[in-house]
């Protein structure tokens, strides 16, 4: 409750406490699908590539985050579908990495994390991120020929607070 001055006179003033809780927050943007269409022989040779850069803000003191990856595979696994197959054919494998552009750091199993230093600002002027989705050329020789679909989930979160001791 605020506390006031009990005064009667020429003037008089009141006080009041203000108090805010800014939450921990974070937010991902740009990310784009990542179509690598139709491959040639030397891709199925020497595997493929594609990437996408994005943008992570955080306002948590040193802007850090924690990014998560889930594949949309058997057990979030980091595997693509063949399109309107019979559902006997292998999934198509692929790898991810996540980092500051240019410099990703590999996810190797769906749920593990990365950890990275956001933009401070929600606006994101410029992208500090990027993340690589990596078909090897070991796993392309393991399908059937065919169209193959997936999800890749990336989620975003602050750091866990180390306990106090």
């Amino acid at each position: 409750m605020a506390q006031e001055a009990e005064q009667l006179g020429d003037s008089s003033y009141g006080e009041s406490t203000i108090t805010v809780t800014v939450p921990s927050l974070v937010q991902i943007n740009g990310v784009d699908n990542i179509i690598f269409g139709e491959l040639t022989a030397d891709h199925i040779k020497n595997g493929h590539t594609q990437s996408d850069s994005v943008c992570v803000f955080s306002n948590v003191a040193d802007h850090g985050y924690v990014v998560k990856a889930e594949g949309s595979g058997e057990d979030d696994a980091f595997t693509l579908s063949q399109v309107g197959g019979e559902g006997t054919e292998v999934p198509l494998a692929y790898e991810v990495t996540f980092g500051p552009t240019g410099n990703g750091t590999p996810i190797n199993n769906p749920g593990d994390t990365v950890i990275g230093t956001g933009s401070e600002s929600i606006a994101c002027s410029s992208d500090n991120a990027s993340f690589e989705v990596i078909l090897s050329s070991e796993n392309l020789e393991k399908v059937t020929a065919g169209n193959y679909s997936g999800t890749l989930t990336l989620t975003v979160s602050p750091p866990e607070e180390e306990p106090a001791g």
